[in-house]
């Protein structure tokens, strides 16, 4: 994970445009669709469980 950020960047902490673009630029497709999964279902299930939804805030403060 170190030598991807390293190379890639972090997206943490940046505006959501940003961090869309840096998923979108994932040079891998099955890395970047399965990290597009992971943050849906994260959303979903948040949603399920405690009623809050907020993707936005967690992609750009990197929360899961």
């Amino acid at each position: 994970a170190r030598q991807w950020v390293g190379r890639y960047g972090d997206p943490r902490g940046k505006d959501i445009d940003a961090v869309v673009d840096w998923i979108e630029r994932i040079p891998y497709t099955e890395t970047r669709s399965y990290v597009q999964r992971v943050m849906e279902n994260y959303e979903v299930y948040k949603m399920r469980i405690s009623g809050k939804y907020d993707i936005v805030g967690d992609l750009v403060n990197g929360r899961s």
